[in-house]
């Protein structure tokens, strides 16, 4: 019997480890029954991980993405942050161009797993409502998305739990390779900062990070960020006697970050960055797995530590995490209003057990992801 044909538009190819982890649960579920062609920002890079389960990759602006669409039977757009313009005024656009198309193809579409919002401008909440009222199926990560979707007036998004939940646990071997791989410390503290003050809203981001375009509030704001984050390692590392491990979700953009906060530092007590080119969402899991506290400011980092029980301190930068934040029941701080009081405040309590160990209960077996409620 003929399988039927997929497509998935996502953000596949950046180095990213959330958004690795949210496409392999999605083609375990999907590769046993559709041909299935991803359309990502790297083909070279998706198929460097998600080859083996026998997928077609095409990069975004290939003209083979028209006729692909137009063989398939199901389109899904998805899922991560996708549609925001927090970064850029022209993200919602970029994103909802191909699943628009499939639209007027005829195809069954589907908004998968995805956070929406922030959409501060006008043109993209309107852009944003019309397409998403023809869209068959839409999925979300958190009760914020699917109240901005009402306020838009899209009805009957389902809120349920990122795919991220139901990635299967690192198992002792993994741990250990991960252990030597990355000659991770017997005990340390893992933070999962993320590049931010960045990107300009009118300035696509590719442009505004390849020429280094800050603003002068963002650069004091990234400053102040920065000082803050090496405050609290440096208080990690003398009131704790633990070292930092920061580790880079996002190859590159994140470990600059966190090389700018280590040059704070008037010592390195043993503080070093995880940067690995392709890293699958297992090594990342098992870094953060083995570690005592998670810093967390990326939303992975985060589900990678609800889902493995290890005490977390979220830092909200969008909606998406103050969402995530507010299903698990984690008490969080602002990256726009912290200071090292307010974060190192929630440290102590997450090592003595006050956050609850085992935060959601979202797993219902490989591939599948169920409602998340806090246990």
């Amino acid at each position: 019997m003929q399988k039927r044909k997929m497509v998935i538009h996502c953000a596949s190819g950046m180095e990213n480890s959330g958004d690795e982890a949210i496409l392999q649960v999605l083609l375990r579920r999907y590769t046993p029954d559709f041909e299935v062609t991803v359309i990502s920002l790297s083909p070279e890079k998706t198929l460097a991980l998600h080859g083996h389960l026998g997928i077609r990759a095409l990069g975004e602006r290939e003209k083979a993405c028209r006729q692909a669409i137009a063989d398939c039977d199901v389109f899904i757009l998805g899922g991560g942050g996708l549609l925001q313009d927090k970064t850029t005024i022209f993200n919602p656009s970029r994103w909802l161009a191909k699943l628009r198309l499939a639209q007027r193809m005829g195809k069954k579409t589907c908004l998968y797993a995805n956070s929406v919002g922030e959409l501060r401008f006008g043109i993209n909440r309107r852009m944003a409502a019309r397409a998403l009222k023809k869209v068959h199926l839409i999925t979300l990560r958190d009760a914020l998305s699917a109240e901005l979707l009402e306020r838009l007036g899209v009805s009957g998004a389902q809120v349920t739990a990122d795919p991220a939940f139901s990635l299967d646990p690192p198992t002792p071997e993994e741990q250990a390779a991960a252990r030597q791989k990355y000659d991770l410390p017997e005990k340390y503290v893992c933070i999962a900062i993320r590049h931010w003050y960045d990107t300009n809203a009118v300035i696509p981001v590719k442009i505004a990070t390849r020429l280094g375009l800050r603003s002068k509030k963002n650069a004091a704001r990234y400053a102040r960020y920065t000082s803050v984050m090496a405050e609290v390692t440096q208080r990690i590392n003398n009131e704790l006697g633990l070292p930092a491990v920061f580790l880079s979700m996002c190859r590159g953009r994140d470990a600059g970050v966190a090389r700018d906060i280590l040059a704070k530092l008037p010592q390195n007590l043993g503080n070093f960055v995880v940067d690995e080119p392709s890293m699958a969402p297992q090594d990342a899991l098992a870094v953060i797995g083995q570690s005592k506290l998670l810093l967390g400011m990326r939303l992975h980092s985060l589900i990678y530590a609800a889902d493995l029980g290890v005490p977390m301190v979220p830092i909200v930068y969008q909606d998406k995490v103050a969402g995530l934040a507010q299903m698990l029941g984690a008490e969080a701080v602002h990256v726009d209003t912290m200071d090292a009081d307010a974060l190192w405040r929630l440290v102590q309590p997450a090592l003595d057990g006050q956050i609850r160990k085992r935060h959601c209960k979202c797993r219902s077996g490989r591939g599948k992801t169920r409602a998340c409620s806090p246990s």
